[in-house]
């Protein structure tokens, strides 16, 4: 056999074996990509919702999307009905990350891991606009407060006990209940109610979402005597590398400017 037969068929094998390893690693590499199960909601836009297709949408659910691509891991997603258990099933094992618009209290950080705080929020009146009708909007909210009777908030949620604590020693003033955010808005533009009180960022998003109608056109007064709330995602205590993961995924879509695009999209320019 020639000489230089032997060396070349044997290089021939290795560049064949090289390239069988490189795609039995990339292969392998894919199958073992982590998944993580996140629990989010059905119904609380902005953060989370499912569209008219089934498919689960909203900001958190845009940004978990993202950090998963670049971050190297696979998601599924598990909406819930209800926020009430949401978190312990962190501690029950049924998933391992809520996306949902989650506050940070110190109560839930003794229990539960959380990711760097992406966005604050605070507590809003929401009101009909009456431009379109040659009357004067509120321009504070303590104007807004006391001119108004009739109140809807989110029964037995802790906005209901902050609006109540707000209207405590006032005659004649009537809190009406509602179950999602969503009701508590068309109970105003409807007249059953003149402001509603919830979260900013959620009345942002409705906000911004009525605003092309004059029949729905709404505004938005925040409230300076209370505190904010942080956002961030939670995690079983413990999940030291699904928190990097979350923590250098956020860092990564603030630097780039993704994160304010996709404030635009959900919030609008309000945010």
């Amino acid at each position: 056999m020639h000489k230089y037969v032997l060396p070349l068929i044997f290089g021939l094998l290795c560049v064949a074996c090289g390239n069988n390893n490189e795609q039995a690693t990339t292969t392998q590499q894919t199958q073992t990509l982590p998944t993580y199960r996140v629990a989010t909601l059905f119904a609380y836009p902005p953060f989370a919702q499912i569209d008219n297709k089934g498919n689960v949408e909203g900001f958190d659910i845009d940004v978990i999307n993202y950090i998963a691509k670049t971050k190297g891991f696979e998601v599924v997603y598990q909406p819930q009905g209800i926020w009430e258990g949401i978190l312990e099933g962190l501690d029950e094992g049924r998933h391992d990350l809520v996306a949902a618009g989650v506050f940070v209290t110190p109560e839930r950080q003794v229990k539960y891991d959380f990711s760097d705080v992406y966005m604050t929020t605070g507590w809003m009146l929401a009101l009909k606009d009456q431009s379109s009708l040659g009357k004067a909007n509120f321009q504070n909210f303590d104007d807004a407060l006391q001119n108004s009777n009739t109140f809807v908030t989110e029964f037995n949620a802790p906005v209901h006990a902050q609006m109540m604590k707000l209207v405590t020693g006032r005659t004649g003033v009537n809190v009406v209940d509602a179950k999602t955010p969503y009701q508590q808005l068309t109970t105003v533009i409807q007249g059953n109610a003149q402001a509603a009180y919830d979260s900013q960022k959620v009345f942002e998003y409705y906000i911004h979402k009525f605003s092309n109608d004059p029949n729905t056109k709404m505004y938005g007064i925040v409230n300076p005597h209370v505190p904010v709330n942080h956002y961030a995602f939670a995690t079983k205590k413990g999940n030291r590398e699904l928190v990097q993961k979350l923590n250098e995924g956020l860092k990564e879509i603030q630097d780039n400017g993704k994160f304010q695009e996709l404030q635009q999209k959900w919030f609008g320019a309000t945010s």
